[in-house]
């Protein structure tokens, strides 16, 4: 076809005003063809995309941004917030930020077809069949990849349910054969239940003419053995108490004054047994507001108490008897810590001090290792006896 001489100015004014030859008449440089609907000249008139303004159709793509939103300048690189359509023909369309047309860059990552490039003297031919073709090829292996990737998932997933299936199936047929032993079991254990019962009802019936036996031969032997132990119990009960009357009064009433680190010592120490344990200095108290025959008359009503309630059979008195033996260990111990105690104020005092509470506390001390001498021996002397 023959384009006459008024094509050619026609064409000429139209290149100017950034339009380029397209598939149907002539299309925007750089132009999306989703929006060409709005690039229609209205009266000779372009409106900016955003309907902030309207101007002249003349002045798109006049290398002049007269639009805020760039949609003025398409194909160029007057608005720095416009973009350029690359349209990629054996590839896939590109959009470019308009300051990167005609930079004199070729942009084949975006457009591969180098239409950005159309007024900066850059030559940046074609390459959107290589490119494209490339593309294609690596889309292609991924897609296959993909597929291959789902198939093996596929089988995987198949071969998963199988798997769960029979699982299932075998834990069915185990958790059946697991209730049939516990049932087997609960028979067993009834069994033996019964059985031990049996035994335990013979043994009852046939050991308790021998248990009685043993009762009657044994038991005086026990309840003499718990009487010496009452015995000790009252003369340990006595050296505890008057332990603690002793260190009392040397912490009530010792003279501060002095500074004795022997008696901050004792006072200190004795200080946080009471404090653990309260009660005994009360009964200590009790103790020392007796007379000896209110004492002798509560020692008495105790054992009497004792044989009422522990002499009546073999199992009762020994029980008494191994309570009485904690009790003796206990009050040892708690002897051993205050008479330690004691011994140290003993030896460690100053002596040149004339503090009266201490030295009538050392006093007593002499007086209990004569009593408690006394007493041990009288102890030692009653359990020979009996054994």
């Amino acid at each position: 076809m023959r384009i006459s001489w008024a094509s050619h100015v026609a064409l000429a004014l139209y290149s100017n005003l950034g339009l380029v030859l397209g598939d149907s008449l002539l299309a925007i440089r750089g132009l999306d063809p989703a929006l060409a609907a709005h690039y229609k000249p209205v009266n000779g008139k372009f409106t900016c995309l955003d309907g902030s303004k309207e101007i002249d159709f003349a002045r798109v793509n006049d290398d002049y941004c007269d639009c805020a939103d760039g949609s003025d300048e398409p194909g160029t690189s007057a608005c720095e917030n416009g973009t350029f359509y690359c349209a990629n023909r054996g590839h896939k369309p590109g959009k470019l930020r308009a300051w990167q047309v005609n930079d004199g860059v070729c942009d084949y990552d975006i457009c591969c077809d180098g239409s950005d490039e159309w007024d900066s003297g850059t030559t940046c031919p074609d390459k959107c069949g290589e490119i494209g073709k490339q593309h294609r090829q690596l889309e292609a292996e991924k897609e296959q990849k993909q597929q291959a990737g789902a198939k093996r998932l596929q089988e995987l997933v198949e071969q998963a349910k199988q798997l769960r299936e029979a699982k299932t199936a075998e834990l069915a047929e185990e958790q059946k054969k697991l209730e049939q032993l516990q049932e087997q079991l609960a028979e067993a254990e009834a069994r033996k239940n019964d059985l031990e019962q049996q035994q335990r009802d013979y043994e009852a019936n046939s050991n308790a003419g021998k248990l009685q036996a043993l009762s009657d031969q044994h038991l005086p032997d026990i309840i003499r053995y718990r009487k010496l132990l009452s015995n000790e119990l009252h003369l340990l009960r006595a050296h505890r108490d008057t332990l603690i009357l002793l260190l009392k009064a040397v912490r009530s009433d010792h003279n501060p004054e002095f500074n004795d680190e022997a008696v901050l010592s004792a006072v200190s120490e004795y200080g946080e047994f009471v404090d653990a344990y309260p009660y005994m200095e009360a009964a200590a108290l009790e103790y020392a507001d007796e007379d000896m025959a209110a004492r002798q008359e509560r020692q008495l009503q105790m054992d009497r108490d004792n044989e009422e309630q522990d002499d009546v059979s073999l199992s009762a008195c020994a029980s008494a008897v191994e309570i009485a033996l904690n009790e003796r260990q206990t009050l040892n111990d708690d002897i051993s810590m205050l008479y330690a105690l004691m011994d140290g104020l003993r030896s460690g005092y100053n002596k040149n001090y004339h503090d009266l509470a201490v030295k009538g506390a050392v006093g007593g001390l002499d007086e209990f290792d004569k009593t408690r001498e006394r007493d041990l021996a009288e102890i030692n002397q009653q359990h020979e006896e009996a054994d």
